[in-house]
């Protein structure tokens, strides 16, 4: 090989390099830094943790759940993530024990790169039993024999036998039982067929629980709009 020929070689191998260390570069600005300032309980020693509170230093608009990991406790659920940030509420459930809960943030969430992405905290059991926390209701308009809705409720945490559901607000002419549909990672989601007879804003909550059981979130609002 020519002399000549292993020089401009060695210049298209070093333009190469400088290229893909320019698309790190650029890989790097595509990122907004953020950071987990803190991570903070509810509840006390006679008190179960039902939320934790998570702040950064400025908002992500695509945050969930998803993205948000806990260990450390055996049992324990997260819920809908709540809030447009940079503060957010974190519904949390399931857990028979208190100690301390690591909180885990992923790292890169769409363009944001979080640092300082875990964090441990003490949550606190009561030392009774399973620590349950309704996480969300939601109505869909779906038509089915006498009925003109579904309720769905999630729970963090498995109801005991012997709860009953309250509610109010909107009259309910006819409903059906309720039944559990989904268990997964702790989250457990029950459907309702109901008959409402206006729009309105429904309150629901769980009530008549058996004897050493609370409920935390509980009873929730929602609003009926029935379709035209």
């Amino acid at each position: 090989m020519k002399f000549l020929d292993i020089i401009a070689m060695a210049a298209i191998i070093g333009f190469m390099f400088a290229a893909c260390d320019n698309e790190d570069d650029d890989d790097t600005e595509k990122y907004t830094s953020v950071t987990l300032n803190s991570v903070v309980p509810n509840g006390s020693a006679t008190e179960n943790t039902s939320e934790l509170t998570l702040t950064f230093s400025e908002p992500i608009p695509n945050l969930s759940s998803s993205d948000i990991t806990l260990s450390g406790i055996p049992g324990v659920a997260g819920g809908t993530l709540i809030g447009s940030g940079p503060t957010y509420t974190l519904p949390i459930g399931g857990f028979r024990q208190g100690g301390n809960l690591t909180v885990t943030v992923s790292e890169k969430i769409s363009n944001f790169s979080v640092s300082g992405a875990s964090k441990t905290v003490n949550i606190f059991h009561d030392g009774k039993n399973q620590a349950i926390t309704l996480d969300r209701v939601e109505v869909s308009y779906d038509q089915i024999g006498n009925y003109n809705a579904r309720l769905g409720l999630t729970i963090l945490g498995e109801l005991p036998s012997g709860y009953t559901i309250d509610h109010s607000g909107v009259g309910i002419t006819d409903k059906g039982e309720i039944a559990k549909i989904s268990y997964q990672d702790g989250r457990v989601s029950y459907q309702v067929w109901v008959k409402f007879s206006s729009s309105g804003t429904l309150s629901v909550g769980i009530t008549t629980l058996p004897a050493g059981y609370t409920i935390k979130r509980s009873p929730q609002t929602v609003n009926i709009a029935l379709p035209n």
